[in-house]
């Protein structure tokens, strides 16, 4: 028996346990879990598919068995630490500086543009930058 076909059996017996008693839900929860961490995402969705199990409800008693266990859901930040202003912004001055003057001998370097208006800009930029005091 594949590995797909023992998730289908074993999922599928747990969930003929929650439709008679809905107590077996976190039996069927860890279950679920056990499997979804074994198996494509894609292969989860079809396996509750077959055997007429909403995915989302699933899911639902899945979440709630990991909580059960003292389990925390993990959720992606797409802007991390944006609440946490940094201690000092001298790594970040620091690398604006380094950037600038890689830019500054690439452009000196190629002769592109004015060099007066290169040298001015750097000067300007520099002001910007500079150390607090």
């Amino acid at each position: 028996m594949t590995e797909l076909e023992t998730a289908e059996v074993e999922i599928s017996k747990a969930w003929r346990r929650v439709k008679k008693v809905e107590k077996y839900g976190i039996a069927f929860g860890k279950t679920y879990r056990s499997w979804a961490e074994k198996l494509s995402p894609q292969a989860m969705a079809d396996l509750c598919k077959r055997q007429d199990i909403d995915i989302n409800i699933a899911g639902w008693w899945g979440d709630l068995w990991a909580k059960s266990e003292g389990m925390k859901a993990l959720h992606n930040e797409r802007h991390v630490n944006r609440n946490d202003p940094p201690d000092s912004f001298e790594p970040i001055r620091k690398l604006a500086i380094k950037m600038l003057n890689i830019g500054y001998q690439q452009l000196w370097s190629t002769g592109d543009g004015d060099r007066s208006q290169l040298v001015a800009a750097k000067q300007w930029a520099y002001g910007k930058l500079k150390e607090p005091a």
